[in-house]
């Protein structure tokens, strides 16, 4: 028997029947309290919770080994060994990088969604067979935009400021949208991100409706209050846009002890294609259900957690 890197691999002989023990390793970094945790045994792909709340992040590899000498039983199967490759994105993903430094001091409450959300596509991507780095780099930055007017974010906002309590809904609804061309704009000005990173992050509201100030507007159309942004293309795009909308509505309905996981799942998905934001992405309907079963087995044991909490 020997052990290393959190793998620990059993193997016993009697005759010519070789057997050996099953184990996958995960290391995780909490996105709050920075405490890091190495666990064994746990399903690749799960999503995990910190003791404080917050989703673990994973840090460079999961291993699963499954190791049979038999050849008669396991059918010449001997080792899987399925890694994250973060494809060069690392720097991106770095805590340190400049931009994402930024980020962090300029949008506090932004820049903690965006982590939220890079757990939940990670574990999404896992299950979907994307590029894990990409999808990471995507909802990392998703939102960087709104570091030029961070006030006017929710998220970023104390409990009593309301920045567009005194404002015309449509001035509101021009600062909101902006974010998106905002957040492209900064991308495109650093060289380190891919093409293929800012046509993602471009597409991740579609032409959706701005729906609260649409109702406080109380106009009958609500064509002028939609995103002028392209709809989501690939599958890359409806992910990040799925588990976006998720977060932010959970958030929302967990401060008022309304969160139903399951259901803000189903309906967040169903309501999009009723909306025809999925309508340019290419999807089986056995793939569409795969998809559905993912963000509920990846997602709705976090955002249980998350409703606990609240």
């Amino acid at each position: 028997m020997f052990s290393a890197n959190g793998r620990t691999k059993r193997r016993t002989e009697t005759g010519s029947k070789t057997t050996s023990v099953r184990r996958n390793w995960k290391e995780f970094s909490c996105t709050i309290c920075n405490k890091r945790k190495t666990l064994t045994n746990v399903e690749f792909g799960e999503q995990v919770l910190c003791d404080c709340g917050n989703p673990w992040l994973r840090v460079t590899k999961i291993k699963e080994h499954a190791v049979m000498a038999n050849p008669e039983e396991m059918n010449g199967v001997a080792t899987v060994e399925p890694d994250i490759d973060l494809n060069g994105y690392t720097k991106l993903l770095d805590t340190t990088y400049p931009l994402l430094s930024k980020f962090r001091e300029a949008a506090p409450g932004t820049y903690k969604h965006s982590h939220t959300l890079t757990s939940m596509v990670e574990g999404v991507s896992l299950a979907l067979g994307l590029d894990v780095g990409l999808m990471k780099v995507c909802a990392t930055y998703h939102d960087i935009g709104k570091s030029f007017n961070p006030s006017y974010f929710t998220e970023n906002q104390l409990d009593e400021e309301d920045p567009h309590k005194d404002l015309d809904p449509m001035i509101s609804y021009n600062i909101i949208t902006k974010h998106v061309s905002d957040s492209t704009i900064i991308l495109l000005n650093d060289s380190d991100f891919p093409r293929k990173v800012i046509e993602i992050i471009s597409q991740h509201h579609g032409d959706t409706v701005l729906k609260y100030f649409f109702r406080k507007s109380k106009e009958k159309d609500d064509s002028t209050f939609r995103y002028k942004t392209t709809k989501p293309k690939c599958i890359e795009s409806a992910v990040l846009m799925i588990c976006d909308v998720i977060e932010a509505m959970s958030r929302s309905l967990a401060q008022n002890g309304k969160l139903d996981p399951m259901n803000v799942i189903e309906s967040t998905i169903n309501d999009l294609i009723d909306d025809g934001q999925l309508d340019a992405v290419y999807m089986k309907l056995g793939d569409l259900k795969k998809d559905k079963g993912s963000f509920r087995k990846r997602n709705g044991r976090y955002l249980s957690k998350k409703s606990s909490i609240s």
